[in-house]
């Protein structure tokens, strides 16, 4: 095969990066079975580095298809929607740091519900985002993408293990996540990462890409990713309510939902 890859040589590749996501993915959900829940969570991260790179060399190759589309949505389910869920299932059921805030069947009820909800509202919308993501256009998400969703989960766990958090805020976490959820089928606005005029920028965004691939590769530093993530998050989406209403008004209102 030459490289770059030529023909149909070259739809291989981003699908390939693809099916590996989901690989670990689903390694991510075997951790969690086994306990292993630091590796679940660095599983997890590793998805979110291969998620943006399938796109980027599909873009550079020229290799994009209705195919690797889809396949790219059942790999995000699994990995930002069903692993995260199965990670703080296992911490709020199994280990005793956690599980004494939820104890009783009622309360373990509750828990294994908000971890559910999260794969649901994910489903849904990978779903409308495939629909939609035309008439929504290029610069901006309505709802958190569920990459961002498994980045934002699965750095905080490592963050305040690393840290020694409060047990607390680890077992409160399913609450996050079904506000994650109802986030994730809403119109709230979030601008998309983009290369602009600035050169500065560029370099700045671009150091701060490469330096989450070498943190997550090497399994160091993950409050770094989890600060960068939750940045993003907030301060992206008061960008996008402030200053970018004619993008995101025409979807409001209308009693149409869109991702």
């Amino acid at each position: 095969m030459a490289f770059p890859p030529t023909g149909r040589w070259r739809f291989v590749v981003p699908n390939a990066i693809t099916c590996t996501s989901l690989a670990l993915g689903l390694v991510s959900i075997m951790q969690s079975f086994a306990g292993h829940y630091e590796s679940a969570a660095w599983f997890i991260l590793m998805c979110v580095l291969l998620d943006k790179l399938d796109g980027s060399v599909a873009r550079a190759l020229n290799a994009s298809t209705k195919i690797g589309v889809q396949l790219d949505s059942f790999s995000d389910l699994v990995t930002f929607g069903i692993a995260p869920g199965f990670l703080y299932l296992g911490l709020t059921t199994k280990d005793p740091r956690f599980a004494a805030f939820w104890a009783g069947e009622t309360m373990q009820l509750v828990t294994t519900c908000a971890c559910l909800f999260l794969g649901v509202m994910a489903a849904l919308r990978l779903a409308k985002f495939n629909v939609m993501t035309e008439e929504v256009g290029s610069k901006i998400f309505l709802g958190v993408p569920t990459t961002l969703v498994g980045g934002v989960s699965a750095s905080f766990y490592l963050t305040a293990e690393k840290y020694a958090f409060p047990p607390v805020f680890v077992a409160m976490v399913p609450v996050m996540l079904v506000v994650f959820g109802l986030w994730m089928v809403s119109n709230i606005p979030l601008p998309k990462i983009r290369t602009t005029s600035s050169k500065a920028y560029n370099i700045f965004m671009g150091g701060n890409a490469l330096a989450t691939y070498v943190l997550i590769a090497f399994r160091i530093i993950p409050e770094i990713p989890f600060l960068q993530s939750s940045l993003y998050l907030l301060v992206g989406t008061g960008y996008a309510l402030t200053y970018m209403k004619d993008e995101w008004q025409p979807f409001t209102g209308s009693g149409r939902e869109a991702a």
